[in-house]
């Protein structure tokens, strides 16, 4: 008969703990996820307040009670450095499914163009709730009256233009303008839509690329006037703005937006916050909201926003050395 070693002693004693360990972990793993939400999650918005992101953030967080298990979505904004500050708090916090990103395209642009502490692939993707074209719009008392006008003094002068901040996707739109149809534009980089929209009715700038639900208020007050939209069919809200498509540029381009947990959430969360969002973005109110704002719900499942995200990335992979000289 082997003798047991004191080193064989130790060495077994320390894999049964491990394993009841692991055992319950995992037991706590699968309360958790059975429990969930059992407190108020949390929202990051990495923009200033004002903007599509924003709005579109709190009007989730409005309808999202009654899927929550009694708990709250409670927005807050950790705007700078074009998202990244906000985006770099919820790639680095606990992946419990509480802390939450409002996601978009700059989560996957930004990591490429500028240094951060996370890429894209630190996020997990949950639900997409919009997808929107760019939207070209210029203050309602400029001398740019229509597509024709903007377009002459873009190609033989200069035109500026606000975007929300450097590599979003209205700045990468305005790239591809400038790189694939010679405009000359100088590009005025804010940190929001809402600042954006300062930047134009302040006469800072010449114009902006934005969506409609941001602008929706402004064009129907009179102070914004739509120029051209980068769909492959015109607005029907905006019947009388034709698409850039019309006018011999063949763009259909614009930003996706959506909610990501932190990399390594549990599976049973993730189908768990997968599930609550899609009964939000379903719910009657909430499509009202959106469409009273301006926004069209487009939604996709978590398969569907990654599939965004991919393209999202070979794109802005392909684009990076200009978005690094812009």
């Amino acid at each position: 008969m082997k003798k047991i070693t004191l080193f064989s002693l130790i060495t077994i004693l320390l894999l049964v703990v491990a394993a009841c360990g692991k055992n319950d972990s995992n037991e706590a793993s699968a309360d958790g996820a059975s429990n969930f939400p059992n407190k108020n999650m949390k929202v990051i918005v990495p923009f200033a307040p004002g903007g599509a992101v924003d709005t579109i953030s709190r009007m989730i967080a409005k309808h999202s009670e009654e899927y929550t298990n009694d708990q709250k979505i409670i927005v807050e904004n950790k705007e700078g450095g074009g998202a990244v500050i906000g985006q770099s708090f919820v790639a680095g916090s606990d992946s419990d499914g509480y802390t939450l990103l409002s996601f978009t395209s700059s989560a996957v642009s930004n990591p490429l163009t500028t240094e951060t502490n996370y890429t894209h692939e630190d996020f997990e993707p949950i639900v997409m709730y919009s997808f929107e074209p760019e939207l070209l719009v210029v203050p309602a008392d400029s001398p740019i009256k229509n597509f024709e006008d903007l377009e002459k003094q873009a190609k033989t002068s200069e035109l500026i233009l606000a975007t929300p901040g450097h590599s979003t996707s209205h700045h990468t739109a305005g790239i591809l303008l400038q790189e694939n149809f010679g405009w000359n534009i100088k590009f005025v980089h804010t940190e929001s839509g809402g600042e954006q929209q300062q930047q134009l009715l302040g006469g800072h700038v010449e114009a902006a690329l934005m969506t409609y639900g941001e602008v929706q208020s402004q064009i129907n007050e009179g102070t914004i006037r739509p120029i051209a939209i980068m769909d492959k069919e015109r607005n029907q809200d905006l019947p009388d703005v034709p698409t850039f498509t019309e006018n011999d540029i063949d763009i259909e381009y614009g930003p996706f937006r959506g909610i990501a947990a932190p990399k390594g959430i549990s599976e049973d969360v993730k189908e768990k916050l997968e599930d609550m969002f899609t009964n939000i973005l379903e719910d009657q109110g909430f499509i009202d909201d959106m469409n009273k704002a301006g926004f069209q719900v487009v939604y996709g499942d978590a398969e569907q926003l990654q599939e965004k995200v991919d393209i999202e990335y070979e794109f802005i992979d392909q684009a990076l050395p200009l978005l690094l000289d812009k």
